[in-house]
């Protein structure tokens, strides 16, 4: 197995803008010389579709604080040191370390953080956001022993490489194994919109790639396979199946659209999309945008050709 070697050095500006948010104020103590060269914060980033798992090192006493532009759902987990989390204008005040309170919860937009005890491990994640943590803030002492092993296996598919397939069910599993330990302290996550339909649509984006039966469509809002066929037929005339192909055959005409895909045969491109080489998918296909796949390939490939002879002459006519 490959050894990681410790975060890169960030400024608390780049871990900022790698949130999502803006710095708003920063600074930092005046040390000792025995911290001469020692950079103030390291971090390692990993995300998976709308997910993100962000470790942080802090390494000398400081503090900032951040303003986000939208709502997210983040957990907080401080594995060591000592840290005060300020949300909301200061209006909560949150002490974190790894003997009393280790754990937050919280959605709010203005956050700040002030290391008191350094050096601290923390590891932030950001949920989907189809997801969201009730209730919306939290503090407490939560049992997270396996928090950085199951983290350190999403960081060495991601660092591999690894299909996206796989890098999206350890991201899951890293957010299930943080929902099964916050489920004693009353701290669940629900579906963040009233509307069961709106999580499907999200939800569908991130598993395109993926063997999906009805049972995980409807695992995924928390519905009866029954009731959702009801709910989507009523809203789209389709059955969650349907809906799903649909959403796939947009997928599959995006990269059929991409330069970068160019390579991949029409069959390959399907295949990445769960889609069945059939004569019903390209009907389908053709349905919706008029023209059969391997006509709109073909097209494309015409276009391209009558545009060679003028870049070879460099545009000057």
């Amino acid at each position: 197995m490959v050894r990681f070697a410790a975060p890169l050095p960030t400024s608390r500006g780049e871990l900022c803008r790698s949130l999502g948010a803006t710095l708003t104020s920063s600074a930092q103590a005046q040390d000792g010389p025995q911290l001469v060269g020692v950079p103030a914060l390291r971090v390692r980033q990993v995300q998976v579709d709308k997910f993100l798992a962000s470790e942080e090192r802090y390494l000398r006493r400081q503090s900032f604080a951040m303003q986000f532009s939208l709502p997210a759902s983040w957990l907080m987990v401080v594995l060591k040191g000592r840290v005060v989390v300020e949300l909301n204008d200061r209006q909560t005040q949150y002490m974190l370390d790894g003997l009393g309170s280790n754990v937050c919860v919280t959605q709010a937009l203005t956050q700040e953080m002030v290391v008191l005890q350094a050096p601290v491990q923390l590891v932030r994640l950001r949920i989907h956001p189809s997801m969201r943590w009730q209730p919306n803030d939290f503090c407490g002492q939560t049992d997270f022993s396996l928090l950085l092993p199951t983290l350190q296996l999403l960081q060495q598919a991601h660092h591999d490489a690894a299909p996206d397939q796989t890098l999206l069910r350890l991201a899951e599993a890293l957010q299930s194994y943080c929902t099964s330990q916050l489920e004693p302290s009353g701290v669940v996550l629900v579906p963040a919109f009233d509307d069961p339909l709106e999580v499907l649509l999200i939800w569908l984006q991130g598993h395109l790639q993926e063997a999906v039966v009805l049972a995980d469509l409807a695992s995924a809002v928390r519905l009866s396979p029954r009731r959702l066929q009801e709910l989507t037929q009523e809203r789209f005339g389709l059955s969650p199946m349907e809906l799903l192909r649909q959403h796939r055959l947009e997928a599959f005409h995006d990269e059929l659209l991409d330069p970068a895909h160019r390579h991949l045969s029409v069959a390959a491109l399907m295949k990445r999309s769960h889609l069945a080489n059939s004569a019903s998918t390209r009907i389908a296909f053709e349905a919706l945008y008029g023209k059969s796949p391997m006509a709109l390939r073909k097209g494309l490939e015409r276009e391209g050709r009558s545009r060679w002879p003028l870049n070879l002459l460099g545009g000057n006519g």
